[in-house]
């Protein structure tokens, strides 16, 4: 009678250990490496995140421009849909808790809307084939419609190239560095030097926090701020340099403080 007691008891541990492992978990995005994946801070700690059923393009997939347009598509589209906000994960237990990278594999929500299926949707990825998971018949239905609609990857190479580089212009140009907000701040003793365009260089404390300015302007901003859409003469700086040269934040776009 005592031992079956013990067995009792051993196998509710047991299940109680494997639903913590797969209830949802809610967190704030701190990074987006990729569209498919991300950095999440959830109770003070911070988890790499691989969006679980969907792969977004990668160097290795080639080099045409058409790939490496959308691979910015996509990740501006998880920037810009999850940065800074507070998500939903959900495990998949077909899938498992981690990657082989040791990744968080999840399903990531904001709201009602489901993020990866979100990227299949409007075609800034594929199905990921090589892992078992319970959405997989689902994903694959919305690869389908993306492909036959001609959604990103899977549009008219040259007439989808012509749109996106009207939106990100050159495919080769280097991207601007994502900044984790989550890392802390170099030492203040750091500096770096730059050179302004009439030649002149400037020295000054660098905590990795870029913000990009018009030479005429009295504002900084985030890049992707209405404001400066339109500017042919934009200069990325830092908010330390920003505040040297007398410039407040944009109300706007809220840029770094």
């Amino acid at each position: 009678m005592k031992k079956f007691l013990i067995l009792t008891i051993a196998f509710a541990f047991i299940l109680q250990g494997a639903f913590l492992l797969f209830a949802d978990e809610e967190g704030k995005v701190t990074k987006v490496y990729e569209g498919d994946r991300i950095k999440v801070k959830i109770d003070g700690k911070s988890y790499k995140v691989q969006l679980l059923g969907v792969d977004t393009p990668k160097k290795k997939w080639g080099s045409d421009e058409l790939t490496k347009y959308v691979a910015k598509a996509a990740k501006k589209y998880t920037i810009d849909q999850i940065k800074k906000k507070n998500v939903t994960l959900k495990a998949d237990k077909k899938a498992g808790d981690k990657n082989k990278s040791g990744d968080l594999l999840r399903y990531v929500y904001i709201g009602k809307t489901h993020i990866n299926a979100e990227l299949l949707k409007q075609g800034y990825g594929k199905v990921n084939e090589d892992l078992s998971f319970s959405q997989k018949t689902s994903f694959k239905k919305y690869e389908s419609k993306a492909k036959k609609d001609g959604e990103g990857l899977w549009g008219e190479p040259k007439k989808k190239v012509g749109v996106f580089a009207k939106l990100f212009g050159n495919s080769d140009e280097e991207e601007d560095e994502d900044i984790d907000e989550d890392a802390s701040a170099p030492a203040s003793k750091a500096t770096a030097v730059k050179t302004s365009s009439s030649g002149e260089k400037r020295e000054y404390a660098d905590t990795g926090k870029w913000v990009f300015v018009t030479k005429s302007g009295e504002k900084y901003h985030r890049k992707d701020c209405g404001h400066i859409a339109n500017s042919q003469d934009i200069e990325k700086i830092t908010v330390e340099e920003a505040k040297k040269r007398g410039l407040e934040p944009c109300k706007t776009c809220n840029p770094p403080k």
